[in-house]
C-alpha cells in the first residue's frame, strides 16, 4: 500500500461461473475458463479488482475469452448471465444472491483455486478525522475477526 492508506483484508472469495438455464454447461457442477472461451462473456468494467482478477484467472488457464459488454456491477452480470445474455464470473457471494437456489446448477466452480476476490476495507492512515467517517471504521473493523475496537487517533 501506498503511504497514508491502510488496508484491512475482511474476507476472501472464490469467483464462479455463471451460465443460463438453458446453456450446456448447467449441470456440471465445475468448469475451466477454456470451455468459456467461445461464449459470449459478460465482464466487469475495466480498472476494478473483479476485472484484475478475472484477467488474472483467464492468464492462467491460458484461455481467451470474447467480451460481449462490460459492466459495473458483479450482480448485474450474474442476472443477466442467469437470463442467457452470456455467461460471467463473478464472486460466490454475487452469484448466490442472484440466482435462485433451486437453479444452483447454473452456478459452476472454477478449477482454479486461485480465482478468489478479496474484499477490503482502505483507509487514510492516520485515520479519517470526520466524526462518521470514524464511527463506520470503528463498527467495520471490530467485525473483523481476531479484533477488539481500534483507537483511532
Amino acid at each position: 500500500m501506498p503511504p497514508g492508506i491502510a488496508y484491512h483484508l475482511l474476507s476472501v472469495v472464490p469467483l464462479v461461473a455463471v451460465v443460463g438455464r438453458q446453456h450446456r454447461l448447467r449441470g456440471a457442477g465445475v468448469t475451466d475458463l477454456g470451455r468459456l472461451a467461445d461464449e459470449r462473456f459478460l465482464e466487469c468494467v475495466p480498472d476494478t479488482g473483479l476485472r484484475a482478477q478475472v484477467d488474472a484467472a483467464f492468464d492462467r488457464a491460458r484461455a481467451r475469452r470474447r467480451g460481449v459488454c462490460a459492466l459495473r456491477s458483479a450482480g448485474d452480470l450474474a442476472s443477466l448471465a442467469f437470463e442467457g445474455i452470456g455467461v460471467t464470473v463473478v464472486p460466490r457471494p454475487a452469484a448466490d444472491a442472484i440466482v435462485p437456489a433451486d437453479h444452483a446448477d447454473c452456478v459452476l466452480r472454477l478449477d482454479d483455486p486461485q480465482a478468489l476476490q478479496p474484499l477490503a476495507l482502505v483507509h487514510r492512515d492516520p485515520a479519517p478525522t470526520s466524526p462518521a467517517a470514524q464511527a463506520f471504521l470503528r463498527l467495520a473493523l471490530t467485525r473483523l475477526p481476531g479484533r477488539g475496537a481500534p483507537e483511532l487517533e
